[in-house]
């Protein structure tokens, strides 16, 4: 019985450092367990798409909330965090009312991709398609999730910050390298992610307020997307940015709320049920894709919630819109009237 219990008790330490560190820390906790605690870690460089996204007026909430602002950024978290887990990415930090999501290739996916003759690029396609979708099936989680209508029906966060309120984020995509490594000390360790490509995306989600939008992408994110995908974006401007030595291209998603609407009730699938479901679609997905297979067609066209974002878009008006972005990029002013 005590044998027993001490098992037990090992088992919740192990899952309690693993959620504590997170995909990231699996390195770390590798080192300690070799006797290697000297160095907190040997950072890497190396490549992945960086997502970041922020809770809307997360000043105003927290004022009228009070203490149970903690419920309502968990609420919010769980969405986050279980739909980029089942999309093949990584939760890391959460800063508050914020959140960095990662993107990478495993070491193993890579290894076994190589045997199979699938090329790098093609590894990188499909992580990028899997990151957009993440995002977009956030976007739709969020507009519609049972456990954030009660927020939406607050009179008091209504009162304070709009008719019309409701749960909102803004979200950043970018692609480029970054150094991953243990930051801290023997105090306090946290593992994560240097370099001015992840400042790019915690940016680009910044700026999400000023065009009017809940989604800007990089160039170099948008570039690496596949066709199916691509369409679903367009492009809202050139500018200049720090970390960058070309001019920064930057994209939006062409999608809509207008057709999600909140559920009263919760589903009747259990959370044990959601995860083995998560389980089942991440190993189908990383089977896909070290088999060399392209994944974003078929998930972006399969899809219920891409369909329903999509559905209120007027091809005339993005047609229009592109040309203007282009005459924007050419120089081609014309003066209003």
């Amino acid at each position: 019985m005590e044998t027993y219990i001490v098992e037990e008790a090992i088992k919740k330490i192990g899952i309690l450092i693993a959620v504590g560190l997170g995909e990231a820390g699996s390195s770390l906790i590798q080192t300690f367990l070799n006797g290697e605690g000297d160095e907190l870690m040997n950072a890497v460089s190396m490549d992945a798409v960086f997502g970041f996204c922020d809770i809307r007026n997360f000043t105003d909430a927290t004022e009228v909330l009070q203490e149970e602002v903690m419920i309502f950024v968990n609420s919010i978290a769980e969405i986050i965090h279980t739909t980029t887990d089942k999309y093949i990415g990584a939760a890391n930090k959460n800063i508050g009312d914020a959140f960095l999501l990662v993107w990478k290739v495993p070491e193993r996916v890579k290894e076994d991709a190589e045997e199979n003759g699938v090329d790098s690029k093609s590894l990188m396609t499909n992580i990028a398609d899997m990151a957009f979708f993440a995002i977009l099936k956030m976007y739709a989680e969020i507009n519609r999730a049972p456990s954030l209508l009660k927020y939406v029906r607050n009179q008091k966060l209504v009162d304070r910050i709009g008719k019309g309120y409701k749960p909102k984020l803004g979200f950043g995509l970018h692609y480029g390298w970054a150094i991953e490594g243990a930051i801290g000390s023997h105090h306090k360790v946290d593992v994560s992610y240097l370099s001015p490509e992840v400042n790019i995306a915690g940016r680009l989600e910044s700026e999400t307020k000023g065009y009017g939008c809940i989604l800007l992408m990089s160039g170099q994110f948008v570039d690496l997307l596949s066709p199916i995908p691509r369409e679903l974006t367009r492009k809202v401007d050139i500018v200049g940015a720090k970390g960058t030595h070309e001019p920064l291209r930057i994209y939006t998603a062409n999608i809509s709320d207008k057709a999600i609407k909140f559920q009263d009730h919760r589903p009747l699938k259990q959370a044990v049920a959601l995860n083995k479901d998560c389980y089942v679609f991440k190993k189908l997905i990383w089977k896909e894709v070290v088999e060399g297979v392209m994944v974003g067609a078929s998930v972006f066209q399969n899809d219920t919630d891409i369909h329903l974002l999509t559905c209120y878009n007027n091809p005339h008006f993005y047609k229009l819109f592109d040309s203007g972005m282009e005459a924007f990029e050419k120089g081609h002013w014309i003066e209003a009237k």
